[in-house]
């Protein structure tokens, strides 16, 4: 035992310095659009969804994040009137673990020349891959059944996303960002509906929310002109 926690420390010493890490937590919405809510970024049935987050710089303006999210959305023929009639209606509680490279524009530091702090906005980019998993439950209340092979709906997707943000440094170790990502999970039956609705396009969701990230380690402050 003793020797595992030295090689864990000693893997660890990288990314415990040189303020090139920092550990935060998200609060948002998720929302999306499928055969139940057709409408691109409808806020009908979305949900609250929380999350934490690591992210590691590679350079001033490149850095790589992982983050875990937990959350719901949902969806209701009651939503749209040309729908009603079919009566499905369904919510999701999923979660996602993503790994993104992320670009800021600016990528400048947060202290002048002369060491003082300074406050600085930075706009961002981000890209990257994950895992969802999906758990939609469905009701039909209408006329229409649910088709038979939509009923045991794939729970373990590939999932691709895009997003971007806005970066705003309070302190020298907190900062706050506001962001709006874009998610593909390659599959129309996030909403348990394919076959039973437009089975010709795919699901997908997207989520928004706020960042506060806390810098951790002994970091070296990157210098502005």
């Amino acid at each position: 035992m003793k020797y595992f926690s030295s090689l864990i420390l000693l893997i660890s010493l990288p990314f415990l310095s040189f303020g090139q890490n920092e550990f935060g937590v998200f609060l948002g919405a998720t929302g999306y659009q499928g055969d139940l809510v057709k409408t691109s970024f409808s806020p009908k049935g979305a949900g609250i969804t929380g999350g934490v987050l690591y992210k590691y710089y590679l350079a001033e303006k490149m850095a790589v994040r992982g983050a875990l999210n937990v959350g719901q959305f949902s969806g209701d023929d009651d939503f749209f009137d040309s729908e009603r009639d079919r009566g499905f209606s369904f919510t999701n509680n999923f979660v996602d673990v993503s790994a993104v490279f992320e670009y800021s524009f600016l990528g400048k530091g947060t202290y002048t020349q002369s060491g003082s702090f300074k406050k600085t906005f930075s706009p961002y980019l981000n890209a990257g891959a994950g895992y969802m998993y999906s758990n939609p439950t469905v009701a039909a209340n209408g006329r229409f059944a649910i088709a038979p092979e939509d009923q045991d709906p794939q729970k373990h997707n590939l999932l691709l996303l895009a997003g971007a943000g806005l970066k705003y440094d309070l302190s020298p170790r907190i900062n706050i960002s506001g962001e709006f990502s874009l998610r593909n999970p390659l599959s129309d039956l996030i909403d348990g509906i394919s076959s039973s609705g437009d089975g010709s396009d795919m699901d997908w969701y997207w989520t928004t929310g706020i960042n506060l990230v806390y810098k951790l380690g002994n970091y070296q402050p990157l210098r502005v002109n």
